[in-house]
C-alpha cells in the first residue's frame, strides 16, 4: 500500500510538472516573441517616452503652424484648400459650377497660382510642412499604440512566468526554474517512478509465489491428513500414540531393509566391476586373435602392395611419356600450321584486296600462341600503324570478306578430292560494291572449278549467268523427292 501510495504521488507530481512544463515553455516564448517585438520597434522609432514627448512636440509645432496659416490672407488660404481638397477628393464635378473636371490638372493649375504670390507660396510651404508633421503624427501614434499594447502585453507574460514558477517551486522545491531545470527534475521523477513500478512488479510476482506454496502448503496439509485417516483405518487405531508407535515400528522395518537393500547393492557394484574387467579381457583376447589372423595375411598384402606401387610406377612413367607426346604434337600442330598459315597468306590477301575487305586495314594475318596448353589463333587485319583483331573493328560485311577470303584460299591451296566449292548465302549483310566484288570473283573461280551459290539475291545470280561463259551456268529452282529441277 505504501509503494502503490508513493507511486501515485509520483505519478501526480510527474503529470503536474508537464502540465506546468508546457504552460512555462509556452509563456516563456510568447514573453521572447514580444520582447523582440518591442526591442524590434524601439530600434526603428525609439523608445515609448521618447515617442511620446515628440508627440507632445508635433502637437505643438501643428497648432503654432494652423496658426501662422490663419494669419494669411483670405484667398490664398481659401485657394489653397480647395487645391487640398480637389488633390483629396477627386471629385469628377466641380462643387461649384457643377461642370466636368479635371481634378489633379486643376488643383496644380491652383497651386501654381498661389506660387506666383509670396503670401501663397509661404501657405504652400507651411502646408507641406503641415501634412510632413500629420504623417508622423499617425505614424508615431500607430507606434505608440503598438508599443503600449506590447507592454501590457509583455507584463501579463512576465505575471503569468513568474505564477507558473511559483507553482512549480511551490510543489517542487526547485531554487532556480528555467526549462533545463524542470526537465532535469522532471526526468529524475520518471526515473524513480520507473524504480518504484519495476520493484511493484517484483512484489506482485513475490505475493503470486508465496500465494502459490501458500495453496501447496494446504494441499500437501490436507493429503497428509488425509493419509492419516488411511493409515488409521487400515490398521484399525483409534488414538494418535498407537499410530506413532506403529508409525515408528514401520520406519524401523524400513530402516533394516534399506541396511539389507546397501550391502545387496555394495555386493552388486563389485559384481558389475568384475564383469566389466573379464569384458576387457575377452575384448584384448579378441583383439589378439585378430592381430594374429592379419599377421598370418600379411605377406599376402605385401605381395599386393608391391604389385600394385610398380602399376602405379609404370602408369607415372606413361603419363610423364603422354604429356611430353602431347606437348610434341602441340608444338608440331603450332609449326605445320603457323608455316601453313605464312604460305597461305599471300592468297588470302589476294581474295580479301579483290572483295575490298576494309578501307584502312589493308592485309590480313594469321596468329598463334599457346594458352594453357592449347594452341589458339587469331585473324588480324593489319594498317600503316598497327594491328586489331577483325571481331574488334570490322563490320559484318568486312567480317564476311575476310572469311570468304580465307576459305577461298585454303580450298585452291589444300589437296583434296572435292572439285567445287559451296557458298551459302556469301552476299548476306554486304552492301552494294561488296557484292559486285565477289559477283567478280566468283566468275573468275568458275572458270576454274565448279561453284555452287545458295542465296535469295536473284538479281546477283542473273548478274553471274551473265558474267560467266553461257552454257556453264545452271539454277536450281525446286526441289523435290524426284531431285532437283534444274532451269
Amino acid at each position: 500500500a505504501t509503494y502503490q501510495s508513493q507511486q501515485r504521488e509520483l505519478r501526480q507530481q510527474s503529470d503536474f510538472l508537464r502540465n506546468k512544463s508546457i504552460e512555462f515553455n509556452k509563456y516563456a516564448n510568447d514573453l521572447k516573441s514580444l520582447v523582440e517585438r518591442e526591442e524590434k520597434i524601439t530600434s526603428e522609432h525609439g523608445e515609448l517616452n521618447g515617442i511620446r514627448k515628440r508627440l507632445v512636440q508635433l502637437q505643438s509645432e501643428t497648432e503654432s503652424l494652423h496658426d501662422q496659416v490663419s494669419t494669411m490672407e483670405a484667398y490664398s488660404q481659401l485657394v489653397n484648400k480647395a487645391a487640398e481638397y480637389l488633390k483629396k477628393q477627386k471629385p469628377n464635378i466641380c462643387p461649384v459650377c457643377k461642370n466636368q473636371i479635371v481634378p489633379l490638372n486643376i488643383a496644380e493649375n491652383l497651386r501654381q497660382e498661389i506660387s506666383r504670390t509670396e503670401t501663397g507660396a509661404k501657405i504652400l510651404e507651411l502646408t507641406q510642412t503641415l501634412n510632413q508633421r500629420s504623417v508622423e503624427t499617425r505614424e508615431l501614434q500607430r507606434v505608440q499604440v503598438q508599443l503600449e499594447d506590447l507592454t501590457k502585453a509583455i507584463d501579463e507574460a512576465r505575471n503569468h512566468l513568474l505564477k507558473c514558477k511559483g507553482d512549480i517551486t511551490k510543489h517542487t522545491k526547485l531554487s532556480e526554474v528555467d526549462s533545463e531545470a524542470i526537465e532535469n527534475h522532471m526526468t529524475q521523477l520518471n526515473s524513480k517512478l520507473d524504480q518504484l513500478t519495476s520493484s511493484l512488479d517484483k512484489l506482485a510476482q513475490e505475493k503470486l509465489r508465496l500465494e502459490n506454496v501458500h495453496s501447496e502448503q494446504e494441499r500437501l496439509e490436507e493429503s497428509l491428513s488425509d493419509l492419516n485417516r488411511e493409515i488409521r483405518s487400515e490398521l484399525m487405531i483409534e488414538n494418535d500414540a498407537e499410530l506413532l508407535e506403529a508409525i515408528s515400528e514401520a520406519l524401523r522395518d524400513a530402516e533394516r531393509k534399506l541396511d539389507k537393500f546397501r550391502k545387496l547393492s555394495s555386493r552388486l557394484q563389485d559384481f558389475t566391476k568384475r564383469v566389466e574387467r573379464l569384458e576387457q579381457i575377452l575384448g584384448f583376447l579378441l583383439l589378439e586373435t585378430e592381430v594374429l589372423r592379419l599377421e598370418a595375411q600379411f605377406p599376402e598384402l605385401e605381395a599386393l602392395i608391391r604389385s600394385e606401387t610398380e602399376k602405379y610406377e609404370k602408369l607415372a612413367k606413361i603419363s610423364d611419356g603422354l604429356i611430353q607426346i602431347r606437348q610434341a604434337a602441340l608444338e608440331e600442330q603450332r609449326s605445320f600450321i603457323t608455316h601453313m598459315m605464312h604460305d597461305l597468306e599471300s592468297n588470302i590477301n589476294h581474295f580479301y584486296k579483290k572483295l575490298m575487305g576494309h578501307p584502312y586495314y589493308s592485309d590480313i594475318s594469321l596468329d598463334s600462341e599457346t594458352q594453357r596448353n592449347k594452341n589458339i589463333y587469331w585473324i588480324k587485319a593489319r594498317g600503316a600503324d598497327h594491328k586489331t583483331h577483325v571481331r574488334t573493328r570490322f563490320s559484318n560485311t568486312q567480317l564476311n570478306a575476310t572469311a570468304i577470303a580465307i576459305f577461298n584460299s585454303a580450298s585452291t591451296r589444300f589437296p583434296h578430292n572435292l572439285d567445287f566449292v559451296i557458298f551459302d548465302d556469301p552476299f548476306q549483310s554486304m552492301d552494294q560494291h561488296h557484292k559486285d566484288s565477289l559477283t567478280k570473283k566468283i566468275a573468275e573461280d568458275a572458270k576454274e572449278r565448279q561453284i555452287i551459290i545458295a542465296t535469295h539475291e536473284n538479281a546477283l545470280l542473273d548478274r553471274l549467268q551473265d558474267s560467266i561463259r553461257p552454257g556453264k551456268t545452271v539454277k536450281i529452282v525446286d526441289w523435290s523427292t524426284r531431285g532437283p529441277e534444274i532451269s
